[in-house]
């Protein structure tokens, strides 16, 4: 049975039956648009409470690039994007999840004193180091008697090798790694059963979560003049390393 994903993002770009969605929390800026790569001209997105600016395109799909130009400035890659295909100062890449195949359809989770835990470096794992090539080698781990994979963080970085700890697309799947396609049969292996209904493995994700090294790529989009705000959004994230349960659809 193939789940049923009701969730849409809030920021960044989403595409459903009307259209791909934009929204981007700009709030020193009186204008903000969207420029597709190419040479299209840029479109004007509309201004909102807070310092959001949205806009909804018929006409763009998944894998079309597109930055933003703020009051004519720049062009900034999307702070949300959801994929860097040329690195962290490229273009944004308009990315749809929903054809994606889940077939799962509960997440019953495990209990603690089954918790053996395996850290997984993407890059190292494997000589390719890959998505692709991480998810055909986890029943290998499985065998072994692991329980729960937890991948060190994987958003996009300046550069081709990194640890994970300054990721600066914070919502990107590393390129080096793969596409978001390739990272998520990781998360399903997370929530697969077995035979016997019992869960085989869990997926984490390792989080790093500092805007302020985001920052360095998109700083202007940061609110200088209000630096409560950012403060605030701070402390509601925290500025720690967090872990996220993947297996959770």
């Amino acid at each position: 049975m193939t789940a049923t994903t009701t969730w849409k993002p809030s920021l960044g770009a989403w595409v459903d039956e009307v259209g791909t969605h934009f929204c981007v929390w700009a709030p020193q800026a009186t204008a903000v648009a969207l420029v597709v790569e190419g040479g299209a001209p840029p479109r004007p997105l509309a201004a909102s409470e807070s310092g959001y600016f949205t806009g909804m395109f018929p006409d763009l799909t998944p894998g079309t690039e597109y930055r933003y130009l703020l009051d004519g400035r720049g062009r900034f890659p999307d702070p949300a994007s959801r994929f860097q295909p040329h690195g962290v100062h490229g273009p944004s890449s308009i990315v749809d999840g929903r054809p994606f195949d889940w077939t799962v359809d509960r997440w019953p989770g495990i209990v603690p004193d089954a918790l053996v835990l395996y850290e997984l470096h993407v890059g190292t794992f494997t000589p390719e180091g890959t998505f692709a090539a991480a998810a055909e080698r986890l029943e290998r781990l499985a065998r072994l008697g692991v329980t729960a994979i937890e991948l060190m963080p994987v958003a996009d970085f300046p550069g081709r090798w990194n640890w994970g700890y300054d990721g600066v697309a914070l919502f990107a799947p590393s390129r080096c790694y793969g596409t978001p396609d390739d990272l998520r049969p990781i998360a399903l292996e997370g929530g697969r059963l077995d035979a016997g209904g019992q869960l085989k493995t869990v997926s984490r994700l390792d989080l790093v979560l500092r805007d302020d090294l985001a920052a360095l790529v998109v700083g202007p989009l940061r609110d200088r003049q209000h630096p409560e705000a950012c403060r605030a959004a701070e402390d509601a994230q925290g500025d720690t390393d967090d872990d996220e349960v993947l297996g959770d659809h």
